[in-house]
């Protein structure tokens, strides 16, 4: 379906931010965002799809565009994407839909407004155009200038509804209660398609100092048993935490949680990032990417110089991400890994210039549920590329609900023949 690089024009008309102010400027865990006055002088979008090979072209528009958009979303940052999509093999099937606004001026100026990683599936007819979201990242949402959002997704659905047995577009995880989602909805069902929100769920996300609703993290109970595990696990030697933030200690920091990481139950599940090198090689180039700008920080605990637990936390903008973490199963007793999370907590509570650090996790995560009280929405959206009316749309969205039940009942088949269920 889309396999080859191409471009279609959207005309402006009915594709203004206008209508659409209360739903921008909804609140959101990474913080209220202004309403756009819409594209102003602007006659149009073009909407192209490039190669993984010539997005370097559009690097310094890319960069701009991150920090413009209407969500902060680190896994769609080039230092992400770029170290994703050279040493991913998913990253084979990725496309860069590119939407660029082109103004009145004499010159046709064109400005890069948004940016949409996909992938088109060619599985079933109708087909269906999926926003990529490589493995270790957890949110898909798009990239899109805050000032012309309705008008970018606007032109990225008109994209999507030109290509042929195209049944219907998924984003995947996306934050349904920021704006992004709700823009998204707004322009869909004003063109007559439906939407459709498919295993949602939410998970742990801690509220920075601006954002005082969710209370201590931690009640003075829990903070209790806490220094009595960190005292027990002092009386084994020199207990340490640091935290790396220049570009030469997060190498070398990486590198010791890759080997902390490897030394557990991933290793013996085959998940850890050193047992592939492709993702070892991944995690080194991206943290060292984000690190060079100061948004990368790998937090250690260390028992006499050894380290017995691990955090990797990526920033974008005011928001951040706890990444990866991981301990030494030899110190289970002690809970390292609870322990570090609470250092990992106070710090990002302390740092005024993040308003939400998002923990990655699953649903109901044993471990930092417990800690952080925060909750955020998150969710595959499935848009009709057409009408709701439509046939083929329909369709597209039964194979789509059809599919996701077989690969839960695979997964539920798997785990049980490991053991791994009662």
């Amino acid at each position: 379906m889309l396999g080859q690089p191409g471009c279609i024009d959207v005309p402006d008309a009915a594709l203004r931010d206008a209508d659409l102010r209360p739903a921008v400027g909804q609140p959101h865990a990474g913080g209220a965002v202004k309403a756009g006055a819409g594209p102003d002088g602007a006659r149009g979008y073009r909407v192209a799809l490039v190669p993984p090979s010539e997005i370097g072209a559009h690097r310094r528009d890319w960069e701009r565009l991150s920090r413009l958009s209407l969500e902060a979303n680190v896994f769609h940052d080039p230092a992400y994407l770029e170290a994703a999509a050279r040493h991913l093999p998913t990253a084979r099937k990725l496309r860069f839909a590119l939407v660029h606004r082109t103004s009145t001026d004499a010159h046709g100026t064109q400005e890069l407004v948004g940016l949409f990683p996909v992938v088109a599936a060619r599985r079933w007819l109708p087909s269906f155009l999926r926003g990529w979201r490589p493995v270790y990242s957890s949110l898909g949402t798009p990239l899109v200038d805050a000032a012309c959002a309705a008008g970018v997704i606007g032109a990225f659905i008109a994209f999507a509804a030109a290509a042929p047995f195209c049944g219907g577009l998924v984003f995947a995880e996306i934050a349904t209660d920021g704006p992004f989602a709700a823009i998204l909805a707004a322009v869909a069902r004003r063109g007559g398609r439906e939407v459709t929100e498919l295993d949602g769920y939410e998970r742990a996300v801690l509220r920075g100092p601006r954002s005082n609703s969710q209370g201590e993290p931690l009640n003075a109970k829990k903070r209790k048993e806490l220094r009595r595990l960190r005292r027990r696990l002092e009386d084994q030697g020199q207990l340490a935490v640091t935290c790396a933030t220049a570009p030469a200690d997060v190498a070398a920091a990486v590198e010791a949680f890759l080997a902390l990481e490897a030394s557990g139950w991933k290793a013996r599940a085959g998940t850890a990032l050193l047992d592939d090198a492709a993702s070892a090689g991944f995690t080194r180039d991206m943290t060292a990417a984000l690190a060079r700008d100061g948004r990368c920080r790998v937090h250690l605990l260390t028992l006499d110089g050894k380290p017995i637990a691990g955090g990797i936390v990526i920033e974008a903008r005011d928001r951040a991400w706890f990444w990866k973490t991981a301990y030494d199963e030899a110190f289970a007793r002690f809970s390292p890994g609870l322990l570090l999370a609470v250092e990992i907590t106070d710090a990002q509570s302390a740092r005024g210039e993040i308003t939400a650090t998002d923990s990655c996790a699953v649903a109901g995560h044993p471990m930092i549920d417990h800690v952080w009280r925060g909750r955020e929405p998150i969710a595959d959206v499935f848009v009709s590329a057409r009408p709701a009316a439509s046939p083929i749309s329909a369709l597209a969205l039964g194979l789509e609900r059809g599919r996701r039940r077989l690969r839960a009942a695979a997964k539920s088949l798997y785990l049980n023949a490991k053991g791994d269920r009662p």
